[in-house]
């Protein structure tokens, strides 16, 4: 079993290697004010509400007051697998099992002088994951993938004059990652363990389940030029490193013993199944892992928005 577990490891260990290399803007969403999502995310040169936080921090500081903003977004993620030449029709097609994710807001902001604002966001930029079936064809590569992300971002924004402004901040990140897959394993059983006079042939499927967290700190800043008419703003969000650490759970093997001929007539009745439970018995519970580091890039935005008319304005980021 000691080599089965180091298998594990060093597969997840190369899995996880190549999606790092992808770095982690394919978990990038945009869900973080409604009326930012209303116009299509180009919200760095408007920044007029506490979801600034996010856009672009340097737009809190012409706020009034106390203000406060909040929400969640539900979504319902839909893919299906088309496997055209697998043997059995049944899985030719294979649909995404359905999920509901909702990643959620919260932004403060409050006026302490003419010249600063601070403010607080929560927010979940980085998320969503993807569930199939537990008997699917591909169930030995991946069953489940599931990672999500929490921002907690301290703000201060400047008001250098009636014009122009900056903003700075800092986030605290919280991470967790799930991993589900199904390992199988083919082995001949020795005969000093099963006290038969052979070598029996034996196969496992055991459920592995990854759960692993990590955290990271990062800074970001914006800055924003209002005119009589139109605005300008610019965003930076720094890149991070989240190296997470996690168990590996094992559980619930499924052992198909095979006794080979003639000793599957020869043997009392039942002494495969005897067989399938002892096996299944030493599968340990929990195994440590280490996953290797995800690398989230930098973000850059660079927004201009104009006043149309009083009641129409048309922002592009």
């Amino acid at each position: 079993m000691r080599r089965y577990i180091t298998a594990v490891v060093i597969f997840s260990l190369v899995f996880f290697g190549l999606s790092s290399l992808s770095h982690g803007a394919g978990f990038l969403i945009y869900e973080h004010g409604a009326a930012a999502m209303a116009m299509g995310g180009a919200f760095v040169a408007l920044a007029n509400n506490p979801s600034a936080i996010f856009h672009n921090p340097a737009g809190i500081a012409f706020l009034e007051g106390t203000q406060i903003s909040f929400g969640t977004t539900l979504i319902f993620p839909v893919a299906s697998l088309s496997l055209p030449n697998w043997p059995d029709p049944a899985y030719q097609s294979v649909n995404q099992v359905s999920q509901m994710f909702y990643p959620s807001t919260f932004y403060i902001s409050h006026k302490i002088s003419d010249k600063i604002v601070a403010g607080f966001g929560f927010f979940n930029p980085y998320g969503m994951g993807v569930k199939w079936p537990e008997d699917y064809p591909l169930k030995y590569i991946s069953i489940r993938d599931d990672m999500k992300t929490f921002f907690f971002n301290p703000t201060l924004a400047f008001k250098i004059n009636e014009n122009f402004s900056l903003g700075f901040g800092v986030s605290y990140i919280y991470s967790t990652l799930e991993f589900e897959l199904v390992e199988h394993v083919e082995r001949d059983l020795d005969p000093a363990v099963s006290g038969l006079p052979i070598s029996v042939p034996y196969t496992m499927d055991v459920p592995l389940v990854l759960d692993a967290t990590g955290s990271a700190w990062a800074l970001n800043a914006g800055a924003l030029y209002k005119g009589e008419n139109f605005s300008i703003g610019f965003n930076w969000r720094g890149g991070f490193k989240i190296k997470f650490d996690g168990d590996l759970a094992l559980s619930a093997a499924l052992v198909d013993v095979t006794i080979p001929p003639p000793w599957d007539t020869l043997l009392p009745p039942g002494t495969d199944v005897a067989l399938e439970t002892a096996i299944a018995d030493q599968v340990p519970s929990e195994g440590g892992v280490l996953i290797p580091s995800f690398n989230f890039p930098h973000i850059f935005g660079v927004g201009v928005a104009f006043n149309l008319t009083e009641s129409l304005i048309m922002s592009a980021d």
